[in-house]
């Protein structure tokens, strides 16, 4: 699983902690409430849901940000969320994409949350990262991948309660690829001064291919361009792998 992450830290959703399943594209994003008395507790994750144990109603699945492998999540205090799919490229398809996901009611702080119903990560829109905004995002494909782009929306899942197959949207939609994309962090000076920069890591395959991996940093504008999806999102390079610095796994600030 991808490490938990707390919303009251970083003001997203207060009083509430996220975990990112790290399993294929069949990977839920789990919203717990009250985690000191939680315990025991069971999930299924064909259905989704929780039993046994001690405060099962503390948990639940927020399928409206889709289904994938979890890795890097990026939470703004508006509620908006980056985050990665850790896949590796596959027979010509393209490897893991970025995403970004945009509360229909946007988290404006205020008195933490009480309970899971009134979490704002219930519902919203996923977007997908695709390089290349020449010619109105025509640019785009294999050698695309640093630059200016455009957020693509994901269609809505066929069924809301289990949430879209962010992997195949992935491929169907020609999204921008990277070998594994590991952790996000959100770049704290940005942030202070009201803007997106995130930075993760694409962890390459050292032992097999000599691919080194490489760090990346994505902008997205103001805060409040980002909620209205109205930037124009940039993705460059940050740290080029080396022999010496080889698979970069974990992102810090």
């Amino acid at each position: 699983m991808a490490p938990p992450r707390s919303l009251r830290r970083h003001d997203g959703v207060r009083g509430t902690i996220i975990v990112g399943e790290e399993n294929g594209n069949t990977g839920w994003l789990i919203e717990i409430i009250d985690p000191l008395h939680t315990t025991g507790v069971l999930f299924n994750r064909a259905t989704g849901t929780f039993s046994g144990g001690v405060g099962a109603m503390n948990l639940a699945v927020r399928p409206a940000v889709g289904r994938t492998s979890f890795e890097g999540i990026g939470l703004y205090p508006n509620g908006v969320m980056y985050y990665g799919d850790e896949n590796r490229p596959s027979n010509g398809t393209a490897g893991g994409a970025y995403f970004k996901f945009i509360l229909t009611n946007p988290w404006t702080g205020g008195a933490p949350i009480t309970s899971l119903a009134s979490s704002p990560l219930a519902s919203g829109k996923i977007y997908g990262l695709r390089l290349g905004k020449r010619s109105g995002n025509t640019d785009f494909g294999q050698g695309s991948n640093t630059g200016l782009g455009t957020w693509i929306e994901i269609p809505s899942a066929t069924n809301p309660a289990v949430g879209a197959d962010l992997r195949a949207a992935a491929a169907t939609l020609k999204l921008t690829g990277y070998y594994r994309p590991e952790d996000i962090d959100i770049d704290q000076g940005a942030l202070a001064a009201g803007k997106v920069r995130f930075c993760g890591n694409n962890t390459g395959n050292e032992s097999q291919d000599r691919n080194w991996g490489e760090a990346i940093c994505v902008t997205d504008g103001t805060l409040d361009q980002a909620l209205a999806n109205a930037a124009v999102p940039e993705l460059q390079l940050f740290v080029v792998g080396t022999p010496e610095l080889a698979m970069m796994d974990n992102m810090a600030f």
